[in-house]
């Protein structure tokens, strides 16, 4: 499913108990990214989409238990195995000053912050360890990865693109 106005926020990895709950990988604040009531699009693994309501949400050993009022028993919330939770962009919650959506970073220009010269642009961002990497394509063609910290990352804005602090022997 691939649609502007649709923002991936997780994974259904996998039913959770026998009361049609289901076990959540969250792409964003985690709990946070779910509330009570919060209507949600559930693409399955093979394609098909559904309309979902969030009727509780918790934490649970990293991940997000979701009861949804749509599913009441394990062989329902089997069939969303592997499925992916969208949100209409609309929707998406506020965030802090220093924060900003993936989908906000990609294609933004990267700068090296003692010079202002022109290194490449944001082609991905990589969410799955402690920290976020930048995946940034050079103006060259290759591919570098930065991790998403104070040290490297300078600022960021998003009408003018990221400065950064060169990382000895980044671009070589």
């Amino acid at each position: 499913m691939e649609r502007k106005d649709k923002i991936l926020i997780g994974k259904i990895t996998s039913p959770h108990g026998i009361r049609g709950e289901v076990r959540v990988y969250p792409y964003g604040k985690g709990l946070a990214s779910f509330s009570k009531e919060q209507e949600l699009t559930c693409c399955n693994h093979e394609g098909k989409q559904h309309t979902v309501t969030v009727e509780a949400a918790r934490s649970h050993k990293g991940m997000v238990i979701l009861k949804l009022k749509e599913i009441n028993n394990r062989n329902q919330a089997e069939i969303l195995r592997d499925g992916s939770l969208f949100l209409d962009e609309k929707n998406l919650p506020k965030l802090d000053d220093d924060e900003f959506y993936v989908k906000d970073l990609i294609g933004l220009s990267v700068y090296n912050v003692k010079d202002k010269v022109k290194l490449g642009v944001v082609n991905d961002v990589l969410t799955q360890g402690p920290q976020d990497i930048y995946e940034i394509k050079l103006e060259d063609g290759r591919t570098v990865y930065v991790p998403a910290v104070k040290e490297f990352i300078k600022a960021v804005d998003l009408a003018n693109g990221i400065s950064i602090a060169l990382i000895e022997g980044l671009i070589d």
